[in-house]
């Protein structure tokens, strides 16, 4: 069993290496026609809040303020948080 354990912490110290090691800038701008697309079928809009997992520099998040909702970005891996955009406030039900 600790064989199983120790595989699955190197899997896990391999993946977080490849995702800490990633250009998150020069991958946003070939992906941001995607992500633009993915917001626009989701259809969101004002009074809607879009959580955006893992979000990189951004993408999702932007293009879902643009039409509207209030982006909510969460950072992974830690060393991102500083380029990630600022979260909006709390949003409000009315």
């Amino acid at each position: 069993m600790s064989q199983a354990i120790t595989g699955l912490e190197a899997l896990k110290l391999r993946l977080r290496v490849t995702w800490m090691s990633g250009d998150f800038d020069e991958i946003a701008q070939i992906i941001e026609p995607g992500a633009v697309e993915f917001i626009e079928f989701l259809a969101l809009g004002p009074s809607m809040c879009a959580l955006d997992a893992a979000c990189g520099s951004g993408n999702l998040s932007l293009s879902a303020a643009r039409a509207g909702a209030t982006p909510v970005p969460q950072a992974f891996p830690p060393q991102v948080p500083e380029r990630a955009p600022k979260p909006s406030p709390p949003h409000r039900q009315r």
